[in-house]
């Protein structure tokens, strides 16, 4: 119902209602939310609508509530979904979530998908928020990335790696 609010309450107010709705049935039935945005997100008028955009912020919302409490079950969901910017948008949550609390398992994850499709987007963002909590830690784990490696992808998770920690401890990186 929330979703279906009438046009004459304020759109600030139904999206605000429409959060909170969905933000507890998230956290109560986090695969019912999830499978719903996900309906939502492929309107008439595509991904890229105004209403498309809106329900893909509210994929990424669930997605990363549902890691929060089950991190195995939202990436499964995740990685179930059709290949696409829906998948890349639940993927880049989950990974997001989890790495507040598993940074190093949010890695070994991040590392296979970019072995399967070559897109940095989620080592880029696991190392943000890893060099946030430990990153003397993340500064290994991109250390390790193979020599073979795209250079692309160096480029871009040393990046985030050293502007994060520089906001952190400049002393400690230079």
């Amino acid at each position: 119902w929330a979703h279906n609010l009438p046009n004459d309450i304020p759109l600030n107010t139904r999206r605000e209602i429409w959060t909170d709705a969905l933000q507890a049935w998230a956290k109560s039935d986090p695969a019912a939310a999830a499978n719903y945005t996900v309906a939502l997100a492929t309107p008439p008028g595509g991904q890229n609508s105004d209403a498309g955009i809106d329900a893909r912020n509210d994929v990424r919302h669930v997605a990363g509530i549902w890691a929060q409490t089950d991190s195995k079950a939202a990436l499964d969901w995740a990685e179930s979904l059709s290949a696409g910017q829906l998948q890349k948008d639940a993927l880049n949550s989950v990974l997001k979530t989890t790495a507040q609390t598993d940074s190093q398992g949010a890695w070994g994850i991040a590392t296979k998908q970019y072995e399967m499709n070559h897109d940095s987007f989620n080592l880029i963002s696991v190392i943000g928020v890893w060099s946030s909590s430990d990153p003397g830690a993340a500064a290994r784990a991109v250390a390790s990335i193979q020599d073979d490696t795209d250079d692309a992808l160096l480029a871009g998770v040393s990046d985030r790696l050293i502007s994060t920690w520089m906001d952190q401890d400049p002393a400690a990186v230079t």
